[in-house]
């Protein structure tokens, strides 16, 4: 691949170095959102359809598609099989929105694909700042994955596992005719494009669902399970708690949990999966983790076939290494600090709920700040109990909610609430022990915000 990269470089008038292609997505508009199907079809011929021909599993939902696309990933992976996937928003860098066998992709080859993009779309060094030049306009999203197929196809991978941006049936993920579809958790989220109501936001979502393609369903709300079932009656969906899941098993003075599947595979002879592996534990904290744990698992199951299964001790020993940062991930111990990416009320929820499991009893500082097109505040009142303080905190985005306005929501709860602080100011005022009151500090609200906190947090010059 590389010497493709030099050759084909080496005739593109563009001048595409990692920090100037990414500053250049930037300014396409990273939530400039534009649903539709048109551009992106365009900017994939021009690049060949490099997202045709490689078997994709296709993930929608609201919450748990990253988790659950990192499991699949590395249950692949560890199978001998060469997997691309795309997962986004970043945390730190740009680059982490491409993986290639559990790595991200490097700057030259980031810079290498983005320069594919801009040939498609006819930009150069002379009118890049001039789109109306352009013969195709892409948003940022269209941008990016048009990039992610590009390098993808090159890979020569066996798997793309690619997740929706937002919704699914206009998604620009959507052009892709999918081996596998997965439907991971759907709840209340960017009502504004999807519908106000769980009914509208489900058929969004399986929008993304084709025929010939079977259909994981994650764990769901009853409301939006009969959504799906009035979507579409067909075999080829298999249902959390029904073909697939986990079970507690009590063990003496242990609790253990069983993974299992137990279903007929419908387009192979109506083969029967059967399969259980018993796990005590997993790196990935959360009860909801073992729900995404249990739909990987399955949707592995379902594409390696009996022949190539991993022994029970090699799906443990992939399951307890894999890491997905910014999820209930404790950064440091003194002070003890927990981050979390929880941005909607399910994922509040969920964070709450583990909150109350193993600090009820502790003073907490949650530090937050979020979109301007979301109001959590109305989460955090719903779930709040009596051991927490907030902290906004101002982010330097300029999507994000001005943080006096977050305190006037959050103090209209009645909510315990300090004074905005900058991000930096916040950060010093940890290394300074000042919130040594504190035996838990929690900062989430949005992945913008982790990846900017952590940025401070991981600086000498702090």
């Amino acid at each position: 691949m590389l010497d493709e990269v030099a050759k084909i470089n080496a005739n593109a008038n563009t001048k595409t170095n990692t920090k100037l292609g990414i500053d250049f997505l930037y300014n396409l508009g990273a939530f400039n959102i534009k649903l539709g199907l048109s551009t992106i079809k365009r900017l994939l011929a021009k690049l060949d359809n490099p997202h045709q021909g490689t078997l994709i599993i296709h993930f929608a939902g609201t919450n748990g598609k990253g988790s659950s696309i990192i499991t699949l990933e590395s249950l692949l992976i560890a199978a001998g099989y060469r997997v691309a996937s795309t997962v986004s928003p970043h945390l730190i860098e740009f680059n982490e929105r491409f993986r290639y066998q559990g790595k991200s992709i490097n700057n030259q080859e980031l810079s290498f694909v983005l320069g594919r993009v801009w040939q498609a779309c006819s930009i150069n060094d002379d009118n890049c700042h001039l789109p109306k030049r352009w013969q195709i306009r892409p948003t940022f999203f269209e941008a990016q994955i048009a990039m992610f197929f590009v390098w993808a196809k090159l890979k020569k991978v066996d798997y793309m596992l690619v997740e929706t941006g937002l919704g699914g049936r206009l998604d620009a993920t959507n052009v892709v005719v999918p081996h596998l579809v997965a439907i991971t958790s759907i709840s209340y989220d960017h009502q504004k494009y999807l519908g106000n109501s769980l009914a509208l936001i489900t058929k969004e979502k399986l929008g993304i669902v084709k025929t010939g393609a079977p259909c994981f369903i994650a764990k769901q709300s009853p409301e939006v399970l009969k959504a799906i079932r009035e979507h579409s009656v067909r075999k080829d969906f298999y249902y959390y708690g029904k073909d697939f899941g986990y079970k507690y098993i009590h063990d003496g003075d242990h609790n253990k949990k069983i993974f299992y599947t137990n279903f007929k595979k419908s387009i192979d002879n109506n083969q029967q999966i059967s399969q259980q592996c018993e796990l005590k534990s997993l790196k990935l904290v959360g009860a909801y983790q073992w729900q995404n744990t249990a739909t990987a698992l399955a949707i592995y199951y379902y594409l390696v076939g009996a022949k190539g299964y991993l022994g029970a001790s090699q799906i443990r020993k992939t399951l307890k290494k894999i890491d997905w940062p910014g999820r209930l991930e404790y950064i440091s111990q003194k002070p003890a600090i927990l981050i979390d990416a929880a941005h909607n009320d399910s994922g509040i929820e969920s964070l709450f709920q583990y909150l109350k499991d193993k600090h009820s009893s502790q003073k907490i500082l949650l530090a937050t700040c979020w979109m301007e097109d979301k109001s959590l505040s109305l989460s955090y009142n719903k779930y709040n109990f009596h051991k927490i303080t907030y902290q906004p905190l101002k982010l330097a985005n300029q999507r994000a909610k001005p943080a006096d306005i977050i305190k006037k929501e959050l103090e209209a709860h009645k909510l315990t609430t300090n004074k905005p602080l900058e991000l930096a100011e916040f950060v010093k005022s940890i290394k300074k022990d000042k919130y040594k009151e504190f035996a838990l500090l929690v900062i989430t609200g949005s992945l913008y915000l982790l990846g900017d906190f952590l940025k401070i947090w991981q600086s000498r010059n702090i």
